[in-house]
């Protein structure tokens, strides 16, 4: 297998496609579609959404991704913006303030922590899967992919679970407007999540809790400026990320078990080979299809100039299909002996703080629901149709299954 920290140059002369991520049609088989482009035009250009460059092989992504000198995430990390109320810190900071703000959320993720939030998590999906497993048909995104990271992330920020259809609403509401271009309704959703997440921080600092919107509210540092901005910031990071992206995590997770009944019977009894499946979904079908940077400094990747102010989409999900890092990357294998570690969750100091609580959001969802519904497959005459964007995951997922 090549070196994954290196590639060949390729002199970009003519790359006639104009990227879109955002195309329903092109979304459909954005990796069919990479899979050729990655070859004769490693960086992609779309002259939609303001103009901007995709990077597509793993080497240049992640050479992109630990570069702040070059590419900054100061100027906002989606293609296109999402309108979002304030900059999502730590993600929207550079060194060398963003190490202070991460370590301030950092112990709320550590692997000991989130097993902590198990037996939580495990009653919440436990109530979402009985309460449709009666039935023999679902919508899985609706029913379980959806809820549960919405109503896990409320539970860890110290929020009203029940609130938790609004938190789906809001995000929803931006990322759809941003796609095609409305501003107005845009510029509505953000203004709700703004409102909501002050005054939820306010309230904190008057009446503190043991929750993490707590902490936030009341984090200071000698080396960085806690502002009330800051504040607000970091609290929209981790409703708005923690939970839209799981719900993509979780969905891909359920239709690969859907489409391979041998593995989904295995896993039921292999809790090891279970964790494959998950970390080969994640790598497969990436929750988080791709993440911006700002362009700094004049800086040539793969043969392409690219200049100050130039947006750059590092795509993550093109990344961990390029066969230079994966063996027969088009190939779901959670058998596979070669497998070197993906950045489904991103690369280097922007690589996603909740990871650890994604995978065992997958992996409580997947036990607790094959443990109830464990033939469940796709609905007669139903076809899957996946976001668009930068978060990637079925729609939806209607399924049947035989009641005893």
């Amino acid at each position: 297998m090549a070196d994954p920290t290196t590639a060949t140059d390729v002199p970009v002369d003519s790359c006639p496609l104009d990227f879109d991520h955002t195309d329903p049609l092109a979304a459909q088989d954005i990796y069919g579609l990479l899979s050729t482009e990655r070859e004769r035009c490693p960086v992609l250009h779309g002259s939609g959404h303001g103009g901007f460059w995709a990077l597509s092989r793993f080497a240049d992504v992640t050479r992109a991704a630990n570069d702040h000198e070059h590419f900054t995430t100061r100027q906002g990390v989606t293609v296109p913006a999402l309108g979002l109320p304030v900059g999502s810190v730590p993600l929207t900071t550079d060194p060398p303030e963003h190490k202070h703000y991460r370590r301030a959320l950092q112990p709320f993720f550590t692997p000991t922590a989130v097993a902590a939030l198990g037996p939580a998590i495990r009653e919440v999906v436990i109530d979402r899967v009985e309460a449709f497993a009666g039935r023999g048909q679902a919508d899985l995104i609706e029913e379980i992919a959806g809820p549960v990271p919405c109503i896990v992330i409320a539970l860890l920020l110290g929020l009203d679970r029940d609130k938790w259809t609004d938190f789906m609403e809001w995000v929803d509401g931006m990322e759809s407007a941003s796609h095609v271009g409305d501003t107005e309704t845009r510029a509505h959703y953000a203004a709700k999540l703004y409102d909501f997440l002050v005054a939820e921080v306010e309230q904190r600092k008057s009446e503190p809790r043991d929750d993490l919107l707590t902490t936030i509210a009341q984090a200071t540092s000698e080396e960085a400026e806690f502002s009330d901005v800051i504040r607000y910031g970091m609290a929209q990071l981790i409703l708005v990320a923690g939970h839209d992206t799981t719900v993509a995590g979780i969905g891909s997770m359920l239709r690969h078990l859907m489409e391979n009944p041998d593995l989904r019977t295995r896993v039921r009894s292999d809790p090891e080979l279970l964790g494959r499946a998950i970390e080969e979904s994640l790598r497969f079908e990436s929750p988080v299809f791709g993440l911006a940077r700002t362009v700094t400094e004049d800086v040539e990747v793969s043969g392409t100039e690219l200049q100050p102010g130039d947006k750059v989409l590092l795509m993550y999900g093109s990344a961990n299909h390029d066969p230079r890092r994966f063996p027969d990357p088009e190939v779901f294998d959670a058998d596979r002996t070669d497998r070197p570690p993906h950045i489904a969750f991103g690369f280097g100091r922007h690589r996603c703080i909740g990871e650890h609580l994604a995978r065992l959001e997958m992996r409580i969802v997947a036990e607790e629901l094959l443990a109830r519904v464990p033939d469940y497959r796709l609905a007669p005459g139903a076809t899957i149709e996946m976001r668009t964007a930068l978060v990637r995951g079925p729609r939806a997922l209607p399924v049947v299954w035989d009641v005893p």
